[in-house]
């Protein structure tokens, strides 16, 4: 039998179990790490760090988006020039990014191949120098916003970046360019800033997802935050399958409307149906579970918007159909849905092009909920500006280097956690939550829980948890207030996201602590 490492003291025996059933497959290389937050999957033990190597379990798992040819040039705080290829050796390096008020930093960095045989449009700027990348790839405006390549004006000014000891100045999109070929490309991992400067004088951004903090304090926000919640509910439609009102005349319906429009012309792929109309309605849309927006207060009372939500219905149909696939193949494994497709094949290939896909898709979503989370407070108060953003994933596979080996890292309900680079680990409904530093445990595969993790199935909390002790738990906060539909998120529900935080001491290091005064959760 493999080995399985286990970080905390709050872990079931079942879970346990089911974690071990991992450890003895063919194709699993080294030991599984099991996070303080760990509990029953499906397949796969949510808290878990699987590496597999030529292989990849599709339950539940997702990858980066991709952006750059290999050959594009990354100047390092070193000042010395490498290739995004170069630098993907499993290394972490130095890079120069840059804040969203226009300060620049350095910032811990990876690099990696995330596609292959990606579409490609060649991009100018204003001192000649040229980039390859995918048409889907963010950046960064002199505003400190994204937009990808493909849907920005010709003329735009882009966040520029003159390197150290020169006094060359860059920053116009002059033109793109439809590449008539494809190439496989890569892509840096910056978590702290989730942006990268490029040496030809850009800087753009790199995925995730977590947690925004304002230039807001506590004495901004009104005595009564209710009416934040109910502007929430009419921005950001939640609920399992449901969607945007693409009829709707409100302003918002049809900005986004036409965004997620827009958004799905310029990302093709091949969905059967009526997934490509329900793709369109469910962008910025917040689904059910354990999704949720809330407003948070930090220890020196500044004000975050912090999100949690996914790929929605088409993503959970894709991730399906690959599921069910990859059961077909017979394989004789403990348990059916850790099934998996090697590298080489067809199946392989198509589960990666489609999560890919998902993985872009996610991303979409998360931003339009964030804006639109971030114009609905600010219109409330009046003012306010974002002022900096911190984004991780959790469900995903990564090919990434350890101990001598290139790994497919696949980590469900888990993050990455390196060292420098900033992750969000959420409490459950009512509680706390932490903004956390990665400490690089290679052990843990530079890993971290995810969150409180469940406690109770959502059945034994509708037996065992009532409404009225949800509702006494929210009594102090803004909130769906729908205790009924909402006990299975019972904080009960889930282990305490202090002692999870404890656990992972040897993981990550506190640095900031959020505390709810707005839950919008989906119903």
């Amino acid at each position: 039998m493999g080995e399985l490492k286990i970080w905390g003291r709050d872990i079931e025996e079942n879970t346990i179990r089911q974690a071990e059933k991992a450890t003895r497959l063919p194709i699993v290389y080294g030991h599984v790490a099991l996070m303080p937050d760990a509990h029953v999957g499906m397949g796969s033990t949510i808290g878990s760090v699987i590496p597999t190597e030529g292989a990849i379990i599709p339950a539940a798992v997702g990858v980066d988006v991709g952006c750059f040819t290999g050959d594009t040039q990354i100047m390092l705080v070193s000042t010395k020039i490498y290739s995004i290829k170069e630098l993907a050796d499993g290394h972490e390096f130095i890079v120069f990014s840059c804040t969203p008020d226009g300060h620049i930093k350095a910032a811990s960095a990876t690099a990696k191949l995330t596609r292959r045989n990606a579409p490609l449009v060649k991009v100018t700027f204003d001192n000649g120098k040229t980039i390859k990348c995918t048409p889907d790839h963010k950046f960064m405006l002199r505003d400190g916003s994204y937009k990808q390549i493909c849907d920005i004006p010709i003329g735009t000014p882009l966040m520029n970046f003159s390197p150290p000891l020169s006094d060359e100045y860059v920053g116009v999109f002059q033109s793109m360019e439809v590449l008539p070929y494809t190439e496989d490309v890569y892509c840096l991992s910056v978590p702290q800033y989730n942006n990268f400067a490029l040496e030809a004088g850009v800087f753009v951004h790199n995925c995730g997802m977590g947690a925004v903090e304002t230039d807001l304090t506590a004495n901004d926000l009104p005595d009564n935050l209710q009416p934040l919640v109910l502007q929430f509910e009419r921005s950001i439609p939640s609920g399992v399958g449901r969607g945007r009102n693409l009829e709707s005349k409100g302003q918002t319906d049809q900005l986004i409307t036409k965004r997620a429009q827009t958004w799905m012309l310029t990302h093709p792929h091949n969905l059967d149906g009526r997934l490509p109309k329900t793709a369109i309605s469910q962008l910025g849309t917040l689904g059910s579970g354990n999704h949720f927006l809330e407003v948070c207060l930090d220890e020196n009372n500044h004000v975050w918007i912090m999100l949690h939500s996914g790929s929605r219905g088409v993503g959970n149909q894709l991730a399906d159909k690959h599921i069910k696939l990859a059961k077909t193949q017979q394989q004789a494994l403990e348990d059916p849905d850790l099934a998996y497709f090697l590298e080489g094949t067809d199946e392989f290939k198509n589960y990666i092009s489609d999560m890919l896909w998902g993985q872009s898709y996610a991303l979409e979503n998360r931003e339009i909920m964030l804006t639109v989370a971030l114009m609905d407070l600010f219109r409330l108060i009046g003012k306010g500006k974002e002022v900096n953003r911190v984004l991780c994933h959790h469900n995903y596979a990564n090919l990434e280097f350890h101990f001598g080996k290139w790994l497919w890292i696949t980590r469900k309900g888990a993050i990455q956690a390196l060292r420098g680079s900033l992750a969000v680990i959420p409490g459950s409904m009512g509680t706390q939550s932490y903004i956390v530093e990665g400490l690089s445990n290679p052990d843990s595969y530079n890993s971290s829980s995810h969150g409180a993790g469940r406690r109770m199935s959502r059945g034994q909390a509708r037996r065992e948890l009532t409404p009225e002790s949800l509702t006494e738990v929210m009594k102090d906060k803004a909130w769906n207030k729908d205790a009924k539909h909402l006990v299975d998120e019972h904080p009960l529900a889930y282990k305490d996201i202090d002692r999870i935080i404890e656990d992972s001491k040897d993981l990550v290091k506190v640095v900031h602590k959020l505390h709810q005064v707005v839950n919008y959760k989906g119903l």
